[in-house]
């Protein structure tokens, strides 16, 4: 993998070992292993995350388990369509709307795991890089770096481009990647794609900009809850926004999306 990408990409099979150390001796480790393995003590979970030397071993022991608990504790029920026209021998890039944080990439790995397909690797906002432990469980599992903002328009061109690359990269690779149609959730329920991200996929490629599309294999997704666990909280900052007032996140309230996301019900 070229030099330029170091900064972006997921752990490798080899950064593992050392990972999993890291973690487990955190003290957010504790929480999160009591939600995972209820029936393990703290020791016991430590012990068997150490004994993890690949990604395929954290996704398929943790973000398998987690996103069975999630299943079990806050949706009466899973569907899916469309899985046979995925091959595993391919790469896709995988464009889907955007109503949870960490939900709408979680449940595509569960279904692409529940059918034997290759999970895909999933971008990641720095704007959520909120803490050593959480990058390290992100890299773990394969998900990648996107810069959301920059003051320097030039920087910031620079990243899109280097992401472009990237993605391109992985699909050549017959390595799948989610990404969603824009910057930040859908609050109010109309799922555009944002068009500076297609602008973004033809940043790499050739200057035959069909040609460049077809050789991502983009396949959009649609995902649906019946009920939003951050329905309120989206539905304050619409409020706000339709009557002119400006909205500024405050400190952690993209981790208590996510943990609202997690643990609110959501029905089918």
């Amino acid at each position: 993998m070229p030099d330029s990408f170091e900064d972006y990409r997921p752990f490798t099979d080899a950064e593992i070992p050392q990972a999993m150390r890291r973690i487990t001796n955190d003290p957010a480790f504790a929480i999160v292993a009591a939600y995972i393995w209820p029936d393990k003590r703290l020791e016991e979970a430590q012990a068997y995350v150490c004994g993890f030397q690949t990604i395929d071993d954290f996704q398929h022991h943790v973000m398998y388990d987690a996103c069975s608990q999630i299943l079990k504790r806050s949706i009466r029920s899973l569907s899916w369509s469309g899985v046979p026209y995925l091959s595993p021998e391919q790469g896709y890039l995988f464009v889907s709307n955007h109503r949870d944080i960490v939900l709408d990439s979680l449940l595509l790995q569960y279904v692409l795991y529940c059918n034997n397909l290759p999970t895909t690797e999933i971008t990641f906002g720095d704007n959520l890089m909120m803490s050593d432990f959480i990058v390290d469980c992100g890299r773990a599992n394969k998900m990648f770096k996107v810069v959301r903002k920059s003051s320097n328009m030039h920087a910031f061109l620079h990243h899109s481009k280097l992401l472009s690359e990237y993605i391109r990269s992985r699909i050549a690779a017959h390595t799948s990647v989610w990404i969603a149609q824009r910057n930040g959730r859908t609050k109010n329920g109309f799922d555009n794609t944002d068009q500076g991200l297609v602008n973004m996929f033809g940043l790499s490629g050739s200057n035959d900009l069909a040609a460049s599309a077809a050789e991502l294999h983009i396949v959009p997704i649609a995902i649906s809850y019946e009920y939003e666990p951050c329905d309120l909280m989206k539905l304050h900052e619409v409020y706000l926004t339709m009557g002119g007032q400006p909205y500024t996140k405050t400190p952690g309230e993209d981790l208590q999306s996510i943990l609202t996301g997690i643990e609110q019900p959501k029905g089918d």
